[in-house]
């Protein structure tokens, strides 16, 4: 029985050779996001404020005290990314420092795995030793948590397996499967398979538009993916995506790798 999945798309929707932004740039979209930034700061305020008055008030040596300290932190890190959302909106440019991917990556497993639903497994492997790429941090994990996030709703109340890894290609095949010119000699190959319920064809070719969402209303915004070809772009990298229905998903996030440097 054929297995082959029902389309590959690189994120634009397009032909793979299509070099056209994702995002028109436009004053709509710059207001919107600088008030949902808002807003949400507004919002991680509170919860920040509560958390660290619990905080206070707990010995240092309770369970209770950890929990509420991974509370800040989770809080701290969603303050970058709003930081992010009102950088994108005003065009200014990013903080990009050598880093292994391999450390973003477990490190956005680990942030959302206390959320994980008990029948959702998650597989790693992430060898990442002596990868550095030239890349935002913050930038980089907002990539990788959105599309573990995406891979988990995927799989919904029934539950599933998701697998990640890491790979180093050789640019001349990279070439080959993107279809376009490289900039690199190597790309770091990161993988995000999911064994969710999968998309359709036409799915597959809007999953990258702002607001598009396969889930029901009011359960998605439609804005992750659309964020996370956004990155891409901004890293020089590519993204392709392959899906069958009722089987799952693969995502695979091509990074030029920066040469003769090890993290």
């Amino acid at each position: 029985m054929d297995k082959s999945p029902d389309i590959m798309n690189n994120g634009s929707g397009q032909k793979i050779s299509d070099k056209e932004k994702v995002f028109p740039e436009s004053t709509k979209s710059d207001l919107l996001s600088i008030g949902i930034a808002h807003d949400l700061n507004n919002i991680l305020a509170t919860i920040s404020g509560y958390a660290e008055m619990l905080h206070e008030d707990l010995s240092n040596d309770s369970r209770l005290s950890e929990k509420t300290g991974k509370i800040l932190t989770a809080v701290s890190r969603a303050r970058s990314l709003t930081d992010q959302m009102l950088a994108f909106s005003r065009h200014t440019k990013k903080t990009k420092i050598y880093i292994n991917p391999g450390e973003i990556l477990e490190e956005a497993i680990d942030f959302v795995r206390p959320a994980f639903p008990a029948d959702i497994n998650i597989k790693s492997d992430n060898p990442g030793s002596g990868i550095s790429l030239l890349a935002d941090p913050v930038q980089l994990f907002r990539m990788f948590l959105n599309l573990i996030t995406n891979a988990i709703q995927s799989m919904g109340e029934g539950g599933g397996t998701l697998y990640t890894s890491i790979r180093v290609l050789d640019g001349s095949k990279v070439k080959l499967l993107i279809n376009r010119d490289i900039v690199a000699d190597h790309y770091a190959v990161v993988t995000f398979k999911d064994t969710g319920s999968g998309m359709n064809a036409s799915q597959i070719q809007k999953i990258f538009e702002p607001f598009f969402t396969t889930r029901e209303a009011g359960k998605g915004t439609g804005l992750g993916l659309s964020v996370v070809r956004e990155i891409v772009n901004d890293l020089k990298g590519d993204i392709l995506v392959s899906s069958k229905e009722n089987e799952g998903s693969v995502f695979e996030v091509y990074l030029p790798v920066s040469e003769g440097l090890a993290v």
